[in-house]
């Protein structure tokens, strides 16, 4: 007893430090209560799709929110020249046309959509693979002119299709096929892929409380306040 009251008046004042201390910090840390927010939306189409982005923003940041929501979308246009395999100029499209065992420059966005389309192909035995380009052409086709294809046509698409003709060097950024023709079709990755950069980019700019819709493709950044 004699040691608890000899220690209590140190005590009381490292308590009242702390609790200074924690009030202080949280004063510093203060949001705004949830009737000066504002959710901002905007929907834009781009890959073939509707995209949405939701936006949790300040009162005094609106303006703030919309010109990060605009960089948003010029990211997922960043993306969709480099995914697309509608556009004919898209870097997809053009590693396409590159010659076979020749090293093809990549961009940061092309290497990080292969990688990850790599190692969905090993997680999935297989089942995602983005060589599979001829099938859809020629899935396409039936829908064009309703007639399903020959055995021939389908085994001879079938024959196209393979991760293993795809090689990366990260240490060049160099993106190599193995054997062609080739056909790559990044639409089972590419929309995930601009949802997960458009989120990145509000969240760089500084706001983080996000959703980005993409048809079936959600990206969800903090939770709204």
């Amino acid at each position: 007893m004699l040691v608890h009251q000899s220690l209590r008046g140190p005590a009381m004042l490292v308590a009242g430090f702390l609790s200074l201390v924690i009030t202080t910090q949280g004063l510093s840390d203060a949001k705004p209560p949830p009737s000066e927010w504002r959710l901002i939306k905007q929907d834009e189409p781009h890959m073939g799709t509707l995209f949405s982005i939701y936006v949790w923003a300040p009162e005094h940041k609106v303006a703030d929110a919309k010109r990060a929501i605009a960089r948003a979308y010029m990211r997922v246009l960043d993306v969709t020249q480099v995914a697309s395999d509608y556009l004919p100029t898209s870097e997809v499209n053009r590693l396409v046309k590159h010659p076979v065992n020749e090293p093809f420059q990549a961009s940061t966005d092309l290497l990080a959509l292969i990688a990850a389309s790599q190692s969905l192909h090993e997680a999935s035995d297989g089942a995602f693979d983005i060589t599979c380009g001829p099938l859809v052409r020629l899935w396409r086709q039936s829908r064009r002119t309703r007639k399903l294809p020959s055995e021939h046509e389908r085994k001879r698409a079938i024959s196209r299709v393979g991760m293993r003709q795809l090689h990366i060097d990260t240490s060049e950024s160099t993106v190599t096929k193995n054997s062609g023709p080739l056909l790559i079709d990044l639409g089972g990755i590419g929309k995930g892929y601009a949802a997960d950069q458009a989120l990145k980019t509000l969240s760089d700019a500084g706001f983080p409380r996000a959703l980005v819709a993409a048809s079936g493709d959600l990206r969800a950044g903090d939770a709204p306040p």
